[in-house]
């Protein structure tokens, strides 16, 4: 299905995350239609709509604002697969995040990852599309943590600013926990903001030779099915929306 999925990814971690929170990760997963050995390999793949579904079960089980967050900080380059394993052999930060936007669609229909440079600001960012969901603000909040935690652990970059597009929770203090600062909330997009001459920074581990292997493999890895020209426009207009 070309619209519409989610890989799995960090969501391995959603049990663990019930069962801090003093849940039975079985009865939420099941009560929200989703078979639970979904969520036991990061290659396996949920629709939006099943996503929107677990979020909701597991908001309204624990009462956590901010459950998206949880889940999302428990993540790093190895729960991207093979695309942040390539990630990691980039020369700069810079390709790594390209790296990113540009193999997403290979395993992400209905949201975007994004880099846009403004004003000597890097933005990079990530917007949902699929329309009709409930939980976008889970589903953000996880992937700016995401993205946080692969900026610190390939080029050691913390951002100025951490932007989200919803408005400030009653208790903002898990974010600053997790941030090390306030986010910006009621901000335009989702997104981290830096200096964009910090793009240039060497990653860790660069690596040539392992990484023309990788390219290779990532290209060879998913049987693609091809954008329809309407995905398309719409993902380049999503991103285009922050330039």
């Amino acid at each position: 299905m070309m619209e519409g999925q989610q890989r799995i990814g960090v969501l391995v971690e959603l049990p663990q995350v019930l069962r801090d929170m003093g849940q039975d990760p079985a009865t939420v997963i099941v009560g929200a239609g989703i078979n639970p050995e979904v969520l036991r390999s990061p290659e396996n793949s949920l629709s939006f709509a099943e996503l929107d579904r677990l979020l909701q079960a597991c908001v309204a089980a624990t009462g956590c604002e901010h459950f998206g967050l949880l889940v999302g900080q428990r993540s790093s380059t190895a729960s991207l697969g093979l695309v942040g394993r390539l990630m990691r052999t980039a020369p700069t930060f810079k390709d790594a995040i390209l790296d990113l936007c540009t193999n997403q669609r290979r395993y992400v229909h209905g949201a975007v990852a994004y880099l846009v440079i403004q004003n000597d600001i890097a933005f990079w960012g990530y917007a949902v599309h699929h329309p009709g969901l409930k939980t976008i603000e889970q589903i953000s909040d996880g992937a700016m943590a995401v993205a946080f935690n692969m900026a610190r652990e390939l080029v050691d970059l913390v951002p100025d600013e951490i932007l989200l597009s919803h408005r400030a929770p009653g208790n903002t203090a898990p974010y600053c926990r997790f941030f090390g600062f306030t986010p910006r909330f009621d901000a335009e997009q989702y997104a981290l903001a830096f200096p964009a001459s910090l793009l240039s920074r060497p990653v860790r581990g660069a690596d040539r030779e392992l990484r023309r292997i990788l390219e290779k493999a990532v290209a060879a890895y998913w049987a693609v099915e091809q954008p329809t020209v309407t995905h398309t426009v719409t993902r380049m207009l999503r991103s285009r929306d922050f330039s």
